[in-house]
C-alpha cells in the first residue's frame, strides 16, 4: 500500500520582506548621494581647473609685461634685477594708491624709458604720468607718450596741456621741470579718481594679484607638460 507523505512549512515572512525594502531604500538613498557627490565633485573640478586656467594666464600676461619692462632696461644697457625691482614697487604702490593696473603702469614706464636713455623714472615722474593721464582723461600709453617727447625736447603736445617747459635745458633739466610741473598742476589727480566707487577698481586689481599669485604656484606645473607635448607632438 503506498504511503503518502506532506510536510509544510510554513513561517512569518512579514520581517523578512520589511528588511528587504528597509535595505532596498537605503541603497537608492546610498546611490543617489553618491550620484550627488560626483556632480558636485565635478562641479567643483570644472570650477577650479577653469580658476588654475585663468590665474596661470593672469600671471602669464605679468610676466610678459616685466620682461618688456626688463628688455627695455636692457636696450639702454642699465638693466639689473634691483632696478627692475624698484619699478615694479613702484608700480605696486601706486596701483594700492589709485586703483590702475599695476600691468599699465609697468607698461607705462617701458614706453617712458625709451625717452629717458639711462636716466631712470622716480616714484614722482611715474605718479605725474597717472595725474596727467586721470586729469586729461587720456589711456597712461597717452600720457606716456606725451611726457617721453617732452622730456626728448619736444614739449609741443605737453604745452597745449597747459605745461610749459623749456625745450633747451639739457635733458636732465627739462626731466626735473616737467616731473615738478606736472605735480602742481595735476597732482593728486590719479588718486582722487580712485576713491569712492572708483575704489572698485582697487578691489578688482587686488584680486588680479590674488589670481597671479596663485598662477605663479602652478606656472611651473603647465610649463612642464605643455614642453612634454610639444616634444611628444614634434617627435
Amino acid at each position: 500500500m503506498a504511503s503518502e507523505l506532506v510536510i509544510r512549512i510554513s513561517g512569518d515572512i512579514k520581517n523578512y520582506e520589511e528588511a528587504l525594502d528597509k535595505a532596498t531604500k537605503e541603497t537608492d538613498d546610498l546611490s543617489g548621494t553618491l550620484k550627488e557627490v560626483a556632480q558636485a565633485s565635478a562641479a567643483a573640478f570644472a570650477v577650479l581647473t577653469a580658476e588654475i586656467g585663468l590665474s596661470v594666464a593672469a600671471y602669464k600676461e605679468s610676466q610678459q609685461v616685466v620682461n618688456g619692462l626688463n628688455q627695455a632696461l636692457q636696450n639702454q644697457g642699465i638693466f639689473s634685477k634691483s632696478l627692475s625691482k624698484q619699478y615694479q614697487d613702484q608700480a605696486s604702490e601706486l596701483q594700492a594708491l589709485t586703483g590702475i593696473s599695476d600691468e599699465a603702469i609697468i607698461s607705462a614706464q617701458t614706453q617712458l624709458q625709451g625717452y629717458l636713455g639711462q636716466a631712470t623714472a622716480s616714484k614722482q615722474l611715474t605718479q605725474s604720468i597717472l595725474d596727467l593721464a586721470a586729469a586729461k582723461k587720456i589711456d597712461l600709453s597717452s600720457a606716456a607718450e606725451v611726457v617721453g617727447k617732452a622730456i626728448d625736447g619736444n614739449s609741443a603736445a605737453l604745452k597745449k596741456m597747459g605745461i610749459e617747459v623749456d625745450d633747451n635745458g639739457t635733458k636732465q633739466e627739462r626731466l626735473t621741470e616737467i616731473t615738478e610741473k606736472l605735480s602742481q598742476r595735476f597732482g593728486g589727480q590719479a588718486e582722487a579718481a580712485g576713491k569712492g566707487l572708483g575704489s572698485l577698481n582697487k578691489l578688482k586689481e587686488s584680486f588680479g594679484n590674488l589670481q597671479e599669485a596663485i598662477g605663479e604656484r602652478f606656472a611651473p606645473i603647465i610649463e612642464k607638460v605643455s614642453t612634454f607635448f610639444s616634444d611628444l607632438f614634434q617627435k
